[in-house]
């Protein structure tokens, strides 16, 4: 594990089983129906092209929050904040300096 990596991605030890489960568990995480309670402001990104978590996907998440807001990175995959580091950390300073007031 780097000195950065939290433990709980610390992956050291478990089994392809292990990865196995949490990956179905990922596919199949549903929190739709908790969206609408969540009342904090918000902030739902999302890569044009990510083929993980689709635009259509963010914009629903957004949709069923009440004070969220959508941000579609153009020519963008799944990986936003390692793709383009300095748009992402500009529109999430953004969103928090405005969450802030």
């Amino acid at each position: 594990m780097s000195a950065t990596a939290s433990p709980a991605f610390d992956l050291t030890g478990r089994s392809a089983e292990d990865f196995e489960t949490a990956s179905r568990c990922i596919a199949f995480h549903n929190v739709r129906d908790a969206l609408p309670d969540v009342a904090n402001p918000t902030l739902v990104l999302v890569g044009e092209n990510d083929s993980e978590t689709p635009p259509e996907y963010a914009a629903e998440i957004a949709e069923l929050m009440p004070n969220a807001s959508l941000e579609v990175l153009s020519g963008l995959g799944h990986l936003t904040s390692i793709e383009d580091p300095a748009t992402f950390t500009g529109l999430v300073r953004s969103f928090l300096s405005g969450a802030s007031k």
